[in-house]
C-alpha cells in the first residue's frame, strides 16, 4: 500500500516489512528507521513514550482480522478446521486477537491444530502453499481476492510514528506525511479494505 506513495509524492524512503512486534524491537535496539508504521498502535505509543520520537502516534486506520478456510468453514465451525494458522501471539496483534476469540469460544483442545506463522504475510504464504487448510489474517488479503470467503472478526488499529531520525530526514518526512492525509491515500486505504482515520488536509 505504501509504495504508493512513491508513484506521485516521491519520498526517498526504503520500505522493510516484518512484524510489528520485530519492527519495535529493532527500533529499540537503535535501526535506523524513519517512519514506523504498525498494526499495533500499543507498541507506537510505547516507543513515543520511550521517547524515540518527537511526534505523537498518529492512528490512521482500522484493518481488520478475518477467519478464512479452504472449506469455506465459519469460525463457528473451526473444529473441523484440520490444521489453523495464527500469527504470533507476541509479536502480531492479529494473532493476540484471534488468541483472544478462541479463548473467549473456550476453543482450548484447538491447540494441537495450531500452527504458529511468524506474520500475516507468512500466514498468506503458508495457507496459498496448502500448509493450513484455515487461517486467521487481514482482510486486506483477501479484498483483492474474490474467490474467497472470509469473516471479519475483529478490528485492529493500525498507527505509524515518525521517529526520531526523520530531524535528519525532514523533508522525505514531510512528504510522507503529506501523503498520508491525502485524498489519493484515503482511496488506496478503502480498495485495501482498511477503514480510515484520518481526514484530508
Amino acid at each position: 500500500l505504501f509504495e504508493e506513495s512513491k508513484k506521485t509524492y516521491k519520498p526517498n524512503l526504503e520500505i522493510i516489512s516484518a512484524s510489528s512486534g520485530k519492527l519495535a524491537l529493532q527500533i529499540k535496539n537503535g535501526a535506523p528507521y524513519s517512519v514506523f508504521i504498525s498494526a499495533d498502535s500499543d507498541l507506537t505509543e510505547n516507543l513515543y513514550t520511550e521517547n524515540l520520537a518527537d511526534k505523537k502516534p498518529i492512528p490512521f486506520a482500522d484493518a481488520y482480522l478475518v477467519f478464512i478456510s479452504k472449506a469455506n468453514l465459519k469460525l463457528k465451525d473451526i473444529h473441523n478446521s484440520k490444521i489453523i494458522g495464527i500469527p504470533n501471539p507476541e509479536t502480531s496483534p492479529f494473532g493476540r486477537a484471534a488468541k483472544k476469540i478462541l479463548d473467549e469460544m473456550k476453543m482450548d483442545s484447538l491447540e494441537k491444530k495450531f500452527v504458529y506463522v511468524q506474520s500475516v504475510s507468512h500466514g498468506n504464504h503458508i495457507y496459498e502453499s496448502n500448509l493450513v487448510d484455515s487461517l486467521f489474517t487481514s482482510y486486506s488479503y483477501t479484498i483483492l481476492k474474490p474467490e474467497i470467503q472470509s469473516q471479519k472478526i475483529a478490528k485492529i488499529r493500525h498507527s505509524l510514528l515518525f521517529l526520531k531520525s526523520c530531524s535528519v530526514k525532514k523533508e522525505n518526512c514531510a512528504i510522507f506525511e503529506k501523503f498520508i492525509y491525502s485524498y489519493e491515500f484515503q482511496i488506496l486505504l478503502k480498495k485495501y479494505g482498511y477503514e480510515s482515520l484520518l481526514q484530508n488536509q
